[in-house]
């Protein structure tokens, strides 16, 4: 069974802090990533896609923040690995958790993705479901083929989002999320403060994964 960890970094100094940090690690490899609107979902829109080669042959393939350290404890990958030799039906192995708020910002992010599900055919009664797993999608792991089938289905969500106009009108809110300067928000969204691109891209995978065999790790 073989497991690859993407650590992601977008500028030298998080690369080199997290080389420093986790190139030892057998099941890790550390990438910088282009800086654009969609943040750490350039991996599903693009990085992949270019790079299918570092990754085809690995039975798993997850993703980590530069940064996870500070948000959670390192996961025993080694566990984790012996679990999947011994059964690899898991689909998803969600690394970060999160409160079920999470899923909803705010009301408009509700109607933002009912217009996006809607288009994608999902019945009306999809968002009733009281048992959504709130994760982010920078942190989890999922089978070969599995994510395969997302970036599929994240592209579809991105053209319909690129071509709703109530949804691109959404998407240039303030968010009020001030971790870059003025400068560099200017520099990737064209407005000088942080939109809502990046937050509704990383709430895509707990829809899409919903009712997913998972693995749920315990702390």
């Amino acid at each position: 069974m073989r497991l690859r960890i993407y650590i992601l970094s977008f500028n030298d100094e998080t690369f080199n802090f997290a080389n420093e940090r986790y190139s030892n690690y057998n099941w890790a490899k550390v990438i910088k990533i282009e800086s654009t609107v969609l943040f750490e979902s350039i991996m599903y829109d693009k990085w992949l896609i270019e790079n299918e080669d570092d990754w085809k042959d690995f039975d798993y393939i997850g993703f980590l923040s530069w940064k996870f350290e500070y948000k959670i404890i390192m996961p025993d990958f080694n566990k984790i690995i012996e679990i999947l030799e011994k059964n690899n039906s898991y689909e998803l192995i969600p690394l970060y958790l999160n409160d079920i708020k999470f899923m909803y910002h705010n009301d408009d992010m509700y109607i933002f993705f009912k217009n996006l599900f809607k288009e994608l055919n999902y019945p009306d009664d999809y968002f009733s479901s009281n048992d959504f797993l709130p994760f982010f999608s920078n942190y989890w792991i999922a089978r070969n083929d599995i994510l395969r089938k997302y970036i599929i289905f994240f592209k579809k969500c991105k053209n319909i989002i690129n071509n709703n106009p109530i949804i691109q009108e959404y998407l240039y809110l303030d968010t009020g999320y001030n971790s870059l300067s003025k400068e560099k928000y200017l520099e990737i969204f064209n407005k000088p403060y942080c939109c809502n691109h990046p937050f509704i891209y990383e709430r895509i995978p707990i829809f899409y994964f919903h009712n997913k065999k998972m693995l749920i790790l315990k702390n």
